[in-house]
């Protein structure tokens, strides 16, 4: 299945078109593509992550200043012409980004290819897409057969193999101009009037394989959540089972869930933190797209050192841990231009919420249990509800307002949805009957 900034959804709301998380389409000077390439993913990256909106009004980063410098990349770059020296520049001093005043400094940056055998082109390639999937546009160096050496942006990519591109140099119906003097003025202005740069598409596996094609990430900040004991000192968190976790960022009055915002939340927490079993909860009028996590069956591991990709600004984190003492925390957080770590001291509560009741529940009914198993189950709801002092009728409320958000999830064509629905229900019935 391909995969398109340039016309992505990610189906957030049912009735979302698909969004175009790009910026304008801009015609480089001779030389100068690589700058272009790279701004061109970092734009795009700015309004995933950082603006987290789809339709913030263009802006053109590559006249921006540089650490508050009169230079822009270019000038900056100088004659050492390479994304790795590009990337190094933005991570060191940072770009003015509208709407700050200080500069904005990326994460760093990933050379694909070396991170992989030489040889392993499909495994390049594949590489290359979960980063386009659950990081934003990524950038390519390679040997263009009309232009030579050649720096663009890949915004996505096709079921046929193909990668789409968002090229900054004059092309002529998606083909691009020579790179000579009939393209070119002596400043290196293009001399074709009217000519843009655009949207075009190159076979994967030919960029790398016969074009030396070398593919890049920028990553953006990446905060790290630490979640201990609130004790003294802090202690970590070993014996646990399940753990919510929901980050909101503060968009004027209102509190709205990250996963809302940034289409790539989701995936790319999975990606940040690999040894944790992870399931997202389906949306709800209170705890919206939660994070659910558990350690993997057969191994020990603690909540000191949870990584998610933010950009500086206010957040509200709710976390419940469920442990031998169940215990959670609820409150803000902003995140700086320097500050990289939060750390989340939770609290003992003498119960355990309808957040760790419905997975439980949840979890018995997607095995089809039998009836034998069915009436097992309806004793331990009943001790577990009257263990954390929630009436039935609270539960079946808060079921209610899960199957409503199950019911838009379906419509948006979220996967598995109707399946979670139909469990939902069962146990909605389940608790019913506790009440006869």
């Amino acid at each position: 299945m391909g995969h398109d900034w340039s016309a992505y959804d990610g189906c957030l709301t049912a009735s979302t078109p698909p969004r175009n998380w790009m910026t304008e389409v801009r015609i480089q000077r001779q030389n100068e593509c690589v700058a272009y390439g790279t701004l061109a993913a970092l734009e795009s990256m700015l309004k995933i992550h950082y603006y987290n909106d789809a339709g913030k009004a263009d802006f053109n980063l590559f006249d921006a200043k540089i650490d508050n410098t009169y230079n822009n990349l270019l000038q900056e770059m100088g004659t050492n012409v390479s994304v790795g020296n590009a990337c190094t520049i933005l991570k060191g001093n940072g770009i003015i980004i509208p709407g700050r005043t200080a500069a904005y400094k990326i994460g760093g940056y990933v050379d694909i290819n070396a991170s992989l055998k030489k040889d392993d082109i499909q495994g390049i390639i594949e590489a290359a897409k979960k980063y386009i999937m659950t990081n934003g546009p990524i950038i390519a160096v390679y040997n263009d057969a009309v232009i030579g050496s050649h720096c663009l942006a890949i915004v996505g990519y096709t079921d046929a193999g193909n990668w789409i591109c968002k090229d900054s140099w004059p092309l002529n119906n998606g083909v691009p101009y020579p790179n000579d003097e009939s393209t070119w003025n002596l400043d290196g202005t293009c001399k074709i009037s009217g000519a843009n740069g655009g949207y075009r598409e190159i076979n994967a596996d030919d960029m790398i394989r016969k074009r030396s094609g070398n593919l890049y990430a920028i990553l953006l900040q990446r905060l790290t959540i630490s979640i201990k004991h609130n004790s003294t000192p802090p202690t970590s968190i070993t014996n646990w089972w399940k753990a919510l976790l929901e980050i909101r960022k503060k968009i004027g009055d209102n509190r709205v869930p990250l996963a809302e915002l940034d289409p790539t939340h989701v995936s790319r927490f999975h990606e940040d933190n690999p040894d944790y079993e992870l399931e997202y909860c389906y949306p709800r009028k209170k705890w919206y797209w939660g994070l659910r996590l558990s350690p993997p069956e057969g191994r020990s591991l603690n909540l000191d050192y949870l990584k998610a990709d933010v950009g500086p600004g206010d957040y509200h984190m709710y976390v419940h841990a469920c442990s031998n003492t169940n215990e959670n925390w609820d409150g803000p957080a902003t995140v700086g231009d320097s500050d990289t770590s939060v750390e989340i001291l939770l609290n003992k509560v003498g119960q355990c919420a309808q957040e760790i009741l419905y997975p439980f529940a949840l979890d018995a009914m997607k095995r089809g249990p039998s009836e034998d198993e069915k009436s097992d189950l309806k004793v331990a709801l009943r001790l577990l509800l009257r263990t954390a002092e929630i009436s039935t009728e609270v539960f079946i409320a808060d079921l209610k307002e899960r199957l409503d958000d199950l019911e838009e999830a379906h419509g948006c064509g979220i996967d598995g949805a109707l399946e979670i629905r139909r469990a939902t229900e069962e146990i909605r019935e389940l608790v019913r009957s506790m009440e006869d």
